[in-house]
């Protein structure tokens, strides 16, 4: 195993701020504008959503015998996400951090899930639920070196599940294209170009991964890039002699890159977590048709479970990188124009199921996730009040 020096042990055990008073007005303006978008999403957007219409559907989906077992069984795994979602977000780093002799508690896994849910919905994962991870690794007793590793062997294990899942779908859509734009009037240009942009930089961030993980100059220039950059703008850096000698000489990241993944055994479990919970994300699109229409080939008329699994795997890429909260607004009108597409009609219950998708997957767990995060920032503003440390030694 990979070994740090005491003076960068000693540095990664100090107290840290995760959240200082800047951020926290950022997130609450993030917080305000992803409830703005979810406003102009259901009103402009989805222009045929009815509300009455949708409780009505579900009612007579219940009412009927022929498709109550059914309409059963979507609704349960509808409202099961929020549980399926943590075999995605906090499962593979329980599994990391075991392998590394650290026991999560049950209070801490519940708290990260419970407010990486809130920061994954107002905010592309890049910029805060990420950061977010590495934080509280570190808060379970990893080093900064370890938590960079962690992320990285579990985000290449993801992107390699979406490469595979995501590229034959586009394939797939680049057939249609002529006939969604024909269909459309025009606005099917939407989804092609956010799908290409989406799928090229999948493709990148995937060829990104193998290369960092396998080679110590990729590191040292990404570093000397972001160093350059402070540099100019006058921000604490270090210097090229410095960068050489964490990235080259002693090569942390790389080491520890290359020890996880030899970790073959944790790997296959990591990957399972990940490809179960993007089966569940496909799958509810789909109970979601079947709960609002529960008519059936009246209503799918040749919208097949895997034309679904297309749609939304290439979809789900062209929203990944957007710079909107959980891509809202760009989700619900991809997915329209998809779907409308798919099913020959733009009524009421396009609209109907596509609310009914972001509800359960997006809006309820984003209402969880705020208690989780009030509750965190309460602990950890206590923790900081009480001179407590806050990473473990």
């Amino acid at each position: 195993m990979p070994t740090e020096t005491l003076q960068q042990k000693s540095s990664n055990n100090k107290n840290g701020k995760f959240l200082s008073n800047k951020k926290i007005l950022i997130i609450v303006f993030a917080f305000l504008v992803m409830i703005g978008l979810v406003v102009v999403s259901v009103t402009s957007i989805l222009h045929e959503f009815s509300f009455s219409k949708l409780l009505s559907d579900v009612h007579d989906a219940f009412v009927d015998s022929k498709t109550r077992l059914m309409a059963s069984i979507m609704l349960c795994l509808l409202i099961l996400f929020f549980f399926f979602k943590f075999f995605n977000m906090t499962v593979p780093y329980m599994i990391r951090l075991k392998h590394l002799g650290i026991k999560v508690s049950s209070k801490d896994a519940t708290l990260y899930y419970l407010t990486s849910l809130f920061f994954s919905a107002i905010s592309p994962s890049i910029l805060i639920t990420e950061p977010y991870t590495m934080f509280w690794l570190k808060t379970q007793g990893v080093t900064t070196a370890q938590a960079t590793a962690l992320i990285w062997i579990n985000e290449f294990i993801n992107h390699t599940i979406l490469i595979i899942i995501t590229l034959p779908a586009f394939i797939w859509l680049t057939t249609q294209f002529n006939q969604i734009i024909a269909f459309n009037s025009g606005e099917g240009w939407t989804v092609i170009i956010l799908a290409s942009v989406g799928m090229g930089i999948d493709i990148f961030m995937f060829s990104f991964y193998i290369v960092s993980g396998f080679s110590k100059k990729v590191h040292y220039y990404l570093s000397r890039t972001f160093n350059w950059t402070k540099k100019i703008l006058h921000l604490h850096y270090h210097t090229k002699s410095q960068t050489y000698s964490k990235y080259i000489s002693s090569a942390f990241l790389y080491r520890y890159a290359k020890h996880y993944l030899k970790q073959y055994k944790d790997n296959v479990y990591v990957l399972l977590c990940y490809l179960f919970t993007s089966i569940i994300w496909f799958v509810m699109v789909y109970a979601s048709l079947v709960l609002v229409h529960y008519q059936g080939a009246d209503f799918f008329n040749g919208l097949t479970f895997i034309k679904v699994i297309g749609n939304v795997a290439v979809i789900t890429t062209a929203n990944r990188y957007l710079p909107l909260p959980g891509g809202e607004g760009t989700m619900q009108l991809q997915m329209h124009i998809l779907l409308s597409y798919e099913n020959k009609t733009t009524d009421s219950g396009v609209d109907n199921a596509i609310f009914t998708w972001r509800f359960f997957t997006a809006y309820l767990p984003a209402i969880y996730g705020i208690g989780g995060f009030c509750f965190y920032l309460s602990s950890f503003a206590k923790s900081v009040k009480n001179k407590k440390p806050i990473f473990k030694k």
